[in-house]
Parts: structure tokens; C-alpha cells; sequence
């Protein structure tokens, strides 16, 4: 599957799991980014094991929890 076709296919729903890692404007558009250059990067390693959805899926949480790490080691949010 190529890269666009799944930025056209899930990429609502991976908007949705950004809202839900970086509900603020401009840091939920960066993580965004961040998901799709991920995807972008992991593509050519995508063993067919899992569905491309639950594969692209598991990289936004992947990036989500990064996000919330960092701003958490920076002190831009509390635990």
C-alpha cells in the first residue's frame, strides 16, 4: 500500500488519535506531522502481519505517548 492511500483511507481517523494526544491547535497539527512522517519512515518495514490500519494505528499511539513523554520531561504539563 502506498503512502497516500493510507493518508486518504485512515487519515481522519489518525487526526482523531492526535486530537486525543494534543488537543491544541498548533501541537495537535505538529503531532500530526510527526505521525505521518512515522508512517512515512516505518512503511518499507510493514510485514503484512497486521492489518496497514492497526500498523499505522499502533505508530500514532506510538507517537501520541512520545509526545506526552516529552512535554512531560520539559514540565508543559503534569501527571
Amino acid at each position: 500500500m502506498q503512502f497516500e492511500d493510507i493518508l486518504e483511507t485512515h487519515g481522519p481517523a489518525l487526526r482523531r488519535i492526535a486530537a486525543s494526544y494534543a488537543p491544541y491547535g498548533a501541537a495537535q497539527e505538529d503531532l500530526v506531522q510527526d505521525i505521518c512522517e512515522a508512517i512515512y519512515r516505518a512503511l518499507p518495514s510493514f510485514r503484512g502481519e497486521a492489518s496497514v490500519r492497526t500498523y499505522a494505528f499502533r505508530i500514532a499511539h506510538n507517537c501520541g505517548i512520545k509526545r506526552i513523554k516529552q512535554r512531560q520531561a520539559t514540565g508543559h504539563i503534569q501527571s
